[in-house]
């Protein structure tokens, strides 16, 4: 008997479109032997299966009563329709959404409750770095280079004169909770700064602002885990004709964002040796699950840890491929990691039994003091 997968994607995100793309075509080409497929899509909080998931036009123009509410409970999917009973067993869910609930940690920590393995990474991994000024501290406190950097907060003024003096200009602005280059500005002079400021705080209340480098390279490698190993992907190089790729670059202008990108990146065999030795740390010092991509900058020999995704777009399948690692393998890699290490969880004690609410029996609990 086969076993059963969910694909779960959408979610509250701005990059919500773009986890639609990734979970379609997950589903399309992961040709897998040993499970059912099922789509699951999260749109304002509810779960939604149907066969017209499939269909991407379903979305443009989404009608909520053409599909069934489900939610998760005890290693199963149930309907909201009456009888409420489990119509399926679910041995993993395979998390296809961006930014949001995708990788903030909320969908992880949903699906532990459900007691449900999840091909991501945990709770505590997905929600610092979806973060990007903790995820600055934290590859700082480990001793990674990173850019310098500033911290602008919805609550509190802007230090233009502290952004000025420690950075200088130009600068890049970016909300810390969101990817795909969405709400992303360059930064010039003080006006250009103010506005772009105003503009971040509009999708985030915490933006991160870098100092911008010239005549820099970007490469990016994907990594994850199989039965204790590592598995790093090839280098990637982006092209990039302005400051940063912008979300036109990375999905919509499609052929021509498909010229831009140098895979294999075209880099010394001793600086693709350094990166693979960086990226298998940062793996394993920030306890990562599933599959990552991060995104490096370097220029004048210095590497500078640029982000840690995730969750990335097209789950990275095709930085894997030239080392004969298909779309299919790759879910099938993931899904088995997850279920094992699920499976190692239930078996460690999670609860501890005592008698000391007996003390409290027909008493009153004490105040706490202050």
């Amino acid at each position: 008997m086969k076993g059963q997968i969910i694909i779960v994607y959408g979610g509250t995100s701005c990059e919500h479109d773009i986890s639609i793309i990734t979970a379609l075509y997950a589903y399309n080409a992961a040709n897998l032997q040993a499970y059912e497929k099922t789509l699951v899509y999260l749109r304002n909080g509810e779960f939604f299966i149907g066969d017209k998931l499939k269909d991407i036009s379903s979305y443009i123009d989404f009608q909520k009563s053409c599909f069934d509410r489900v939610f998760f409970y005890k290693g199963g999917m149930y309907r909201y329709k009456k009888p409420k009973k489990c119509f399926l067993e679910v041995d993993c869910a395979l998390i296809c959404a961006h930014g949001g609930e995708g990788e903030n940690g909320a969908l992880q920590g949903y699906f532990e409750i459900a007691d449900i393995a999840y091909t991501s990474a945990k709770v505590y991994s997905s929600s610092l770095l979806m973060d990007k000024v903790k995820t600055k501290k934290a590859l700082e406190y480990k001793g990674y280079s990173v850019l310098p950097y500033c911290v602008v907060k919805k609550e509190g003024d802007c230090n233009y004169c502290q952004i000025e003096e420690k950075l200088g200009y130009p600068v890049i602005i970016k909300p810390a909770r969101l990817g795909s280059s969405i709400g992303i500005a360059k930064a010039k002079n003080r006006e250009e700064l103010d506005l772009a400021v105003e503009t971040g705080l509009m999708y985030d209340d915490k933006l991160l602002v870098e100092k911008c480098l010239d005549d820099f390279m970007e490469i990016n490698i994907a990594a994850m885990k199989s039965k204790g190993e590592t598995i790093l992907s090839i280098p990637e190089r982006p092209i990039i004709d302005g400051d940063f790729l912008t979300f036109e670059d990375k999905y919509v202008v499609i052929d021509k964002c498909s010229l831009k990108k140098e895979i294999p990146a075209k880099i010394a065999k001793r600086l693709e040796s350094k990166l693979n030795l960086i990226s298998q740390k940062l793996y394993e010092d920030f306890e990562l699950d599933g599959v990552v991509r991060i995104d490096y900058l370097i220029k004048d020999k210095e590497i500078f840890v640029n982000e840690i995704n995730t969750i990335p777009g097209s789950l990275a399948y095709y930085l894997f491929a030239p080392k004969d690692i298909n779309m299919t393998k790759l879910v099938n890699i993931l899904v088995e990691e997850a279920i094992e290490y699920h499976k190692k969880q239930k078996k460690l004690i999670k609860n501890f039994s005592s008698n000391i609410l007996s003390h409290y029996n027909g008493n009153k609990v004490p105040p706490i003091k202050k």
